[in-house]
């Protein structure tokens, strides 16, 4: 799907939450916030998503409903998001306290004997959910155990969300690999999974997110020049299927700042400069939807190396009058965020 179309499925499903209120049915509400949450962040709107997540958990959902997933699913899942939110904006504290009770929530699902195929799936669907879990807490190696039991049972399903949970596998292990370092490894997962993608025409934005990864993975193996074209197909696809309204997207910032870093390192000054100014008013269109000063500081400070970046190459070019003003620019935003 477009990019652009998730601000107009974020525009129905907010008129859907006042219906499932007015039917008294609870698990219809925390679904729709639990959909909303995550069109929310895929936009950038990391404040709105914590508030989805948070009435999802927050609200009393009884018991099972046939339609619906268990309501612990349910609740796990918001907590899942939660954290991974959290671990993104280096909230620490945060990200553990909600990511620890999801991995409760998750084992009390798993049925240690597995009596059919229903069981078998259902505890594919918990090794998918504790992958993610352990790979938000930086436990690798068991993040992908998680990852390779899940895509197992999942690869056998027709169903189309379970498709894409095992595409996703796939793609959560070449993660594992690139956090530990083994960057060869890791775009060989990302290759199979941008490809599985692209094959079953299911989502532009992880194709987008895997061409990214994928353009890293080469730059740290010092293939600067297959790095860049990586990086602009990437770039490419993001911008051909953006539309206007959606040109916040956080993916957008990202990719401008590698962008910059791979011409950087082939000597591109000025290009890397282009890129990462595009970043950062990129960075501050989203900041400018957030209304806590404290979220807009984690945020800021999670992308400060945009602006580090600048000042680098900058004072690289001995342009002293660009250096202080992105140094002034990061400063005053901190300093209106703490006003605030």
């Amino acid at each position: 799907s477009s990019l652009g179309d998730y601000r107009s499925c974020l525009q129905m499903l907010e008129q859907a939450v006042p219906v499932g209120l007015r039917l008294g049915d609870p698990l219809r509400v925390a679904t729709t916030y639990l959909d909303l949450g995550f069109y929310h962040r895929a936009v950038g709107n990391f404040e709105p998503a914590i508030d989805c997540y948070r009435k999802v958990v927050k609200t009393k959902l009884g018991e099972a409903s046939p339609g619906f997933p268990d309501p612990k699913w349910i609740r796990a899942e918001a907590l899942l998001r939660l954290g991974a939110i959290y671990s993104f904006l280096e909230e620490e504290e945060l990200k553990v306290f909600y990511i620890c009770q999801a991995i409760d929530l998750l084992e009390s699902l798993w049925i240690e004997d597995p009596q059919n195929e229903k069981d078998k799936h259902n505890n594919a669907l918990v090794s998918y959910a504790l992958g993610q879990c352990w790979f938000q807490l930086g436990i690798y190696e068991a993040a992908a155990r998680f990852f390779s039991s899940a895509r197992g049972e999942l690869e056998e399903s027709t169903d189309p969300d379970d498709v894409i949970r095992w595409i996703s596998s796939i793609e959560f292990e070449g993660l594992c690999y690139y956090e530990k370092g083994e960057y060869e490894q890791a775009f060989s997962k990302f290759s199979q999974a941008l490809e599985l993608y692209h094959e079953r025409h299911i989502s532009r934005l992880n194709e987008v997110i895997l061409l990214m990864h994928m353009a890293i993975c080469k730059f740290h193996l010092g293939q600067y020049q297959t790095a860049l074209d990586l990086a602009d197909q990437a770039m490419t696809l993001a911008e051909k299927t953006l539309i206007s309204p959606s040109k916040t997207f956080q993916i957008l910032a990202e990719l401008h700042y590698q962008l910059g870093r791979i011409y950087e390192e082939t000597g591109d000054i000025s290009r890397a400069i282009e890129e990462w100014e595009k970043a950062v008013r990129v960075i501050e269109g989203i900041r400018a939807y957030m209304r806590q000063a404290h979220l807009k500081q984690r945020y800021l400070g999670v992308n400060l190396g945009c602006y580090s970046a600048l000042v680098r190459a900058f004072y690289t070019l001995r342009e002293s009058d660009e250096v202080l003003q992105y140094i002034e620019r990061a400063k005053a935003r901190t300093l209106v965020d703490m006003m605030e």
